[in-house]
């Protein structure tokens, strides 16, 4: 059924809102460096200079989107096994905690906005579908059947 909800509009920290809107637009063609992982280890790491780092940790299902500013954004989608609160996304600027969304339907809800010049508010689920996108161009069987991440 079709519904209306009112949104959840947050006001965050200005690095949090610019890694935020650097990550959701910046293209995902393949001409850009950003676009080229590095495997390392477990991890492959997207790195956009002097903006952000995603790190994209395999066998636990977590990918963390990180800055110099500060900013360090974790998502994991499968937050029931895997996350001790059951948060599903964690934003935190200078290791103190700016948001949580638990659910998908509070990131379809929920815009983070700041005060800086030009500021939009941006869906968090255009966050998180970003991230998806870049943990699903190498999947590993443990991505691709949440039941056995945390384990």
């Amino acid at each position: 059924m079709v519904q209306v909800v009112d949104a959840n509009i947050v006001k965050v920290n200005k690095n949090v809102y610019r890694v935020v809107r650097s990550f959701v637009e910046s293209s995902r063609k393949n001409q850009y460096h950003w676009n080229v992982g590095v495997r390392y280890g477990d991890e492959v790491i997207f790195n956009k200079m002097n903006k952000w780092i995603l790190r994209i940790v395999k066998n636990q299902c977590v990918a963390v989107l990180a800055s110099d500013y500060g900013v360090e954004i974790i998502y994991r989608p499968c937050h029931d096994k895997c996350s001790s609160d059951g948060s599903m996304l964690e934003i935190y600027h200078r290791g103190k905690i700016e948001l949580t969304v638990a659910t998908i339907e509070d990131a379809i809800k929920t815009f983070v906005t700041a005060d800086v010049p030009y500021a939009i508010p941006l869906q968090l689920i255009e966050l998180i579908e970003k991230m998806q996108y870049y943990m699903s161009i190498e999947p590993t069987e443990k991505m691709q059947s949440y039941s056995a991440c945390g384990q």
